[in-house]
């Protein structure tokens, strides 16, 4: 398991690119302005979440479309077995009827088809409502939080706010062949106090978002500690 520990060591940060030579007051104007818009920008692509003052959204993570590939792989399955049945019972109608001491011969091929195209029309209902579910899982990193949006049913959803001055340690963890060829992996973010672990699956680019996880809850700890604007 590749582990990033959530370390926050301090330093001071260099100075912002064009501001050297200006007041501290004109460097942390600056940094407000650009917060602001930030947030502002924020607010209107991301309706779905409530946004404190001067938060923003850093990045959104969905899940990697490998997941997708599993679900429709397994839906091709059935429709294949599907039709391999039907084969199947259409050469060996003598051999049912005498298995199950039927007076008759059962009824052709031709016959089944439409019960069998409304198997597969059932199939492939799943296959998309499993794809909705999959797709609408995401999460959210702003500069103080974590939103994650669960989808377990069409009607089923619930969110989880985790604020990240109390992420104490942020990792990932990638097993087996497929995960390290196409770099997907599972996020794990535990927090202080009630050591609670999140875990978000089918991630793509997961040591990415562990440094980017760790960088923002190290800002969002300078911030609560008293660290001035232009520091982190």
């Amino acid at each position: 398991m590749d582990q990033q520990p959530n370390k926050h060591t301090y330093k001071t940060a260099p100075a912002l690119p064009g501001t050297e030579g200006r007041s501290a007051r004109q460097v942390t104007d600056h940094i407000d302005a650009e917060a602001q818009a930030k947030h502002e920008e924020s607010v209107k692509r991301y309706p779905e979440l409530t946004l404190s003052k001067d938060e923003y959204v850093i990045t959104v993570i969905r899940r990697h479309p490998i997941g997708l590939v599993y679900i429709w792989g397994f839906i091709g399955l059935l429709v294949f077995l599907t039709f391999g049945a039907l084969a199947w019972y259409s050469v060996n109608r003598d051999f049912i009827a005498k298995m199950f001491l039927l007076g008759s011969t059962p009824p052709d091929v031709i016959s089944m088809a439409p019960l069998a195209f409304i198997f597969l029309g059932f199939i492939a209902l799943g296959g998309f409502i499993a794809t909705i579910i999959y797709i609408d899982n995401r999460f959210y990193l702003t500069n103080e939080s974590v939103f994650q949006f669960l989808r377990t049913g069409i009607l089923q959803q619930k969110m989880q706010v985790i604020n990240l001055i109390n992420v104490e340690d942020a990792s990932h963890e990638q097993n087996g062949i497929l995960q390290n060829l196409f770099n997907y992996g599972t996020l794990r973010l535990s927090t202080q106090g009630q050591e609670t672990v999140y875990h978000f699956y089918f991630v793509g680019k997961p040591r990415r978002i562990v440094a980017l996880v760790n960088d923002a809850s190290e800002q969002a700890v300078r911030r609560l500690e008293g660290f001035p604007k232009g520091e982190y």
